[in-house]
């Protein structure tokens, strides 16, 4: 029954590969057990990490301690942040994007699907996008994760990946002498 509090760079919001990464170390954290996982969020201005932003906070004379209470204060959930960002300069991720990274987790369990789904129904909720949206495009993702397991590997790849030559052998290298 634990909360977890993120503190992922201000300019997360510009790197998608940041936004993955994020998503699934939240995943991961529900699924071994978090009660709520939510990001603490910032305006990029006032500093990259947090280090620097609690910088940024004491040249404003505002202590860091409670700069810290701040932030953990306004956090939200990730899913939340890069579906509906809290800056107006900042562009919101599509809902098929947050649902791809969701679906790659198969470890989930029903109820965390669902309280996924209502989080994003909410974020997306002055789009038109409703609940049984969020649903249908979850599961579209989901059944595309399946879809991409059960395709066979390429060979092409395991080559590069681990070394491993898959040229067919000539009959002359496998007779005996």
């Amino acid at each position: 029954d634990r909360r977890v509090y993120l503190f992922f760079d201000a300019d997360s919001y510009d790197k998608k590969e940041v936004m993955q990464a994020e998503l699934k170390l939240a995943l991961a954290l529900l699924v071994k057990g978090a009660r709520s996982v939510k990001s603490c969020v910032w305006s990029p201005e006032e500093g990259k990490g947090i280090d620097d932003h609690l910088v940024w906070k004491r040249a404003q004379d505002i202590d860091p301690a409670f700069a810290l209470r701040g932030l953990l204060h306004k956090a939200l959930s990730p899913f939340v942040k890069y579906a509906n960002p809290p800056f107006a300069h900042l562009q919101a991720y599509q809902l098929d994007s947050l649902c791809a990274e969701i679906a790659k987790n198969a470890y989930l369990k029903p109820f965390q699907l669902s309280m996924l789904s209502k989080e994003l129904a909410d974020a997306y909720s002055e789009q038109g996008i409703g609940i049984k949206d969020v649903r249908r495009e979850l599961e579209r993702a989901r059944q595309h994760q399946r879809d991409l397991e059960r395709q066979p590997e390429d060979a092409g790849k395991i080559t590069q990946e681990y070394g491993i030559d898959f040229t067919p052998a000539s009959l002359q290298e496998f007779e005996m002498s």
